[in-house]
């Protein structure tokens, strides 16, 4: 069943059915976080963690997976603790 005001198919579906278990979600903004938690959820996804680019620096240290959003601009810094992460998950 389609829940209303959502669009189940296209890259962000794809990408949080896809996306490894207990796996932090960087969706486009804060604007984007909340449609993304109702995209989760409508796919029964609850283990991922949805953030804003806003939220990466307070994962420093975090050991999970990371799946960017296809249309999530990073800056540089966000970027770096993005590949940070990377490397010692």
């Amino acid at each position: 069943m389609k829940e209303p005001g959502l669009r189940p198919t296209g890259v962000t579906m794809a990408a949080l059915r896809d996306a490894p278990p207990n796996a932090v979600y960087i969706a486009p903004g804060p604007g984007a976080v909340d449609y993304t938690f109702r995209l989760a959820c409508y796919l029964g996804r609850l283990d991922i963690k949805i953030i804003s680019p806003d939220g990466i620096e307070r994962l420093q240290g975090e050991r999970r997976p990371i799946v960017i959003d296809h249309a999530v601009a990073l800056t540089p810094r966000q970027m770096a603790t993005v590949l940070e992460m990377r490397r010692t998950s």
